[in-house]
């Protein structure tokens, strides 16, 4: 038994490697939904501050907060792109690995790389409504 765990066969390490693929599938799909969570419940707090204090005295440099959320939004923007990218060569080799195992039925891998394109194309727009926010903040809020 010690011999088959040392000495795998060729195709248990398919299997292997084709299990790997599926479980990583899963997670990075629940890091992306908790991302876009952190992302977006940090930025929301941190417009709300910034538009709730637009107008303290005590505050003159309040849109200077926003920094942080840009700087999260360009760089989680451009890794979810990327992401959307190296998740096809992926999803090659899980096809591949799915047809030398001799597998008919299809995995659903689609719908991780939309999540990540769609995910860094909204981190992209954010960060760009914030650079506006930021340009035009003393058009915007303070005249309001």
């Amino acid at each position: 038994m010690a011999n088959e765990e040392e000495n795998p066969t060729h195709r248990e390490i398919l299997w292997r490697d084709y299990s790997l693929g599926v479980d990583l599938y899963k997670h990075y799909t629940e890091l992306v939904l908790k991302t876009n969570a952190f992302f977006y419940l940090i930025t929301g707090g941190i417009v709300t501050y910034c538009l709730t204090n637009s107008k303290a005295p005590k505050a003159p440099f309040v849109e200077y907060s926003l920094i942080l959320p840009i700087l999260m939004s360009i760089g989680l923007g451009i890794g979810s792109i990327k992401g959307a990218v190296l998740l096809k060569i992926r999803i090659k080799q899980l096809f591949k690995l799915r047809t030398e195992l001799g597998l008919d039925e299809k995995v659903e891998l689609g719908l991780l790389g939309s999540m990540f394109l769609l995910s860094g194309i909204g981190f992209l727009l954010v960060g760009i409504a914030l650079i506006v926010l930021i340009i035009c903040y003393d058009q915007i809020i303070l005249k309001t």
